[in-house]
Order: C-alpha cells, then structure tokens, then sequence
C-alpha cells in the first residue's frame, strides 16, 4: 500500500465549553476544563443571514471554527477537511421520521443533511476555492 504524508499547519474546534486553542489542549492533557454552556450559540457574522438560519448547532460550530483559520494576513487554506462522526444526524432523524409517517420530505432539510453540506456552506459563505472534503469513520472519525 503506498503511503502519503500530510502536513497539518493550522487547526481550530469548538465546543461550548472550550474555544481557545488552550483550552483544547488542556484538555488534550486531562484537564476538563469548565461546564459547558449548551445554550452558546457561536456568532458568525461572517455568514449571510440566509445561511445562517439554517445552520444547526453543530453547523456553526463547525463554521465557527473554520472561520478562526480565516482572516486578515492568513493564506488561503491549501485544503480543508471537515470530519463528524455522525453528521447531522438530528436533520437526518427528523426525515426519517417524516418518511415513517409518509410526510413530505423538506429539501433543505435533505440537502443540508449530507455530511459535505457544512463543508459546501463554508466554500460559499467564506469564498473558499480550495479542496474541500467530508470524512466520516465511526469512532476512528478523529484518527482518519
């Protein structure tokens, strides 16, 4: 099997209880940090008010992030990976729920639902041009 190396060169994430890069690796270390609070909703006035509304919780976190690897004096992301374990499995429950009953599937709903849909809202609402993928690996999401 051949084998490719990649470089990572930057890296952000986002959880209610831990934004800043200290936090994270803080945590990285063992140390949990402080209680998370699950109302925060990330701002992102970056994204077009459209957009935006859309967005599950898990889309602007995901966006948020992305947008702290943005901005002035940064280059262009060589590439970005987007990885979830599970999507929006939240849009993804309530069309099967919709299908159970025979309702009238949502095509928003439906296209937002697809794991690539966040990486494609990042592409339109950040201009970004380079390689955009969407990894799912079950529990080995993080080491794919």
């Amino acid at each position: 099997m051949d084998s490719f190396q990649i470089t990572i060169s930057d890296w952000a994430a986002f959880s209610p209880c831990r934004m800043q890069r200290e936090e994270w690796l803080a945590w990285a270390d063992g140390n949990e940090g402080g209680a998370a609070d699950t109302a925060y909703k990330p701002d992102l006035p970056w994204v077009n008010a459209m957009l935006r509304r859309r967005l599950s919780p898990m889309g602007r976190a995901a966006l948020w992030a992305a947008g702290q690897l943005l901005g002035e004096g940064r280059p262009e992301p060589v590439a970005t990976i987007f990885a979830s374990r599970h999507g929006e499995v939240g849009r993804t429950v309530k069309l099967l729920r919709d299908l159970a009953v025979h309702a009238p599937l949502s095509p928003a709903s439906f296209s937002l639902s697809v794991h690539n849909a966040i990486g494609g809202i990042h592409s339109i609402a950040n201009k970004v041009f380079s390689p955009i993928s969407a990894i799912s690996a079950g529990p080995d999401t993080v080491c794919a």
